[in-house]
């Protein structure tokens, strides 16, 4: 069993914004969406302790899974022969000796006419806002270090483009505007839903157990669902349903502090704060039944959860 830690630590270096300029695919390349390769595959990885370092490279999506398909079934149960031999028979002791042999699978992959770097420069999952083509893979890359004389600043990925990159360039429509449009009417849908439910769980918690707080120690924007060759973003149900979180609709979480009886008291304060278009994430503990079936693909992997607490935080998410 392999743990996929390399396409989340790949996403920490490099902030979704980046992403947004990414152009539109040819047709020629299939399905209008990049990946995370991984390389060694995570089919090769050990759960623990795994002799191997592993490399992202971001690239078209049709090469990532028709790559994947070339190891398929290799690593299946492994064929086993028992043989059982009768040993010595002392003081009224039988003894009898089991040999079991496993037999393992093994692939070797060669390249032919390989150059350095192959394709790093033709890659079309790159940003237009820059000419860094190893925007791809991780900031530590050692072609990093072999290509220091070009200037490239492979930090400034973990943070939004500077205004002076994306100045006289337009955004590609394509599919990332198409994902963010598709996004927020999910996300409408899904608080309509969820509204009421919500709000008898807010109104469960007593008073005492609200603790503002001023930031949360991650991004609940970043959480990944992993679902085997591919991650995404957690949807808005499954960060209420798993991890006990919503984002607030209502300016200020208004809406969200009336349900649990807080808003009364910060109402003069919230009226004069500054206006902001910051979205505010309160965390409380989910409903202990869900009309809801449960997300396909894995669940997200869960830490130990406080109860009795609601929280929001002073900081957009």
């Amino acid at each position: 069993m392999s743990v996929r830690t390399a396409p989340a630590a790949w996403d920490k270096q490099h902030t979704t914004s980046w992403r947004w300029w990414v152009p539109n695919l040819p047709k020629s390349l299939g399905a209008n969406k990049c990946d995370r390769d991984e390389w060694p595959p995570a089919a090769f990885m050990e759960q623990k302790g795994s002799p191997y370092v592993q490399w992202i490279r971001f690239v078209p999506s049709s090469a990532n899974r028709k790559a994947g398909q070339l190891w398929k079934g290799i690593c299946g149960k492994p064929k086993k022969q028992t043989k059982w031999e009768g040993g010595p028979i002392r003081d009224g002791t039988c003894t009898t000796v089991k040999s079991v042999i496993y037999t393992l699978n093994a692939m070797s992959m060669y390249f032919k006419n390989v150059f350095s770097h192959p394709g790093l420069d033709d890659n079309p999952c790159l940003p237009i806002i820059t000419d860094d083509p190893g925007f791809a893979l991780f900031t530590q890359d050692a072609w990093y270090g072999d290509n220091v004389l070009a200037g490239y600043n492979p930090a400034a990925y973990k943070y939004n483009p500077v205004s002076s990159l994306t100045a006289g360039h337009k955004m590609p429509r394509g599919w990332w505007s198409k994902i963010a449009k598709r996004s927020d009417q999910e996300d409408e849908q899904r608080w309509v839903e969820m509204e009421t439910e919500i709000f008898e769980a807010l109104e469960e918690v007593a008073e005492g157990t609200y603790i503002p707080v001023q930031q949360m120690d991650f991004d609940p924007e970043k959480v990944i669902i992993d679902e085997g060759n591919s991650s995404r973003y957690a949807t808005p149900q499954e960060l209420w349903e798993e991890l006990g979180l919503l984002k607030c609709r209502s300016y200020n979480c208004e809406k969200e502090r009336a349900a649990v009886g807080h808003y009364e008291a910060e109402e003069i304060e919230s009226q004069m704060a500054i206006p902001t278009d910051q979205d505010f994430p309160v965390q409380t503990p989910p409903p202990s039944a869900s009309r809801w079936n449960p997300a396909s693909g894995p669940s997200i992997p869960l830490g130990p959860r406080e109860t009795g607490t609601t929280r929001t935080s002073s900081e957009g998410n």
